[in-house]
């Protein structure tokens, strides 16, 4: 799958893409760890972290600095590409 075509295609379409605001406390705990920032933080599936880490412009999980507000997909969407 790739992540980059898909992540790029729905941001343009602005398709199922969800602005979150993260709080501050929590975005710090995370800082250069966006992986679990998505699965422990905020329940998201393990099979989707890689599409919302690409989503928000980042190559890996530890490029996560800690920003309140990050993009994600809608899981519905997701799974129709999976």
């Amino acid at each position: 799958m790739d992540f980059t075509y898909l992540s790029s295609n729905l941001l343009k379409k602005q398709t199922g893409v969800i602005t979150k605001s993260i709080d501050v406390t929590l975005a710090n705990s995370y800082k250069g760890d966006m992986e679990g920032l998505l699965t422990k933080g905020l329940s998201i599936p393990y099979q989707h972290v890689q599409h919302n880490i690409t989503l928000n412009g980042f190559n890996s999980s530890t490029d996560y600095n800690g920003e309140t507000e990050i993009l994600l997909l809608d899981s519905g969407v997701i799974t129709t590409y999976l």
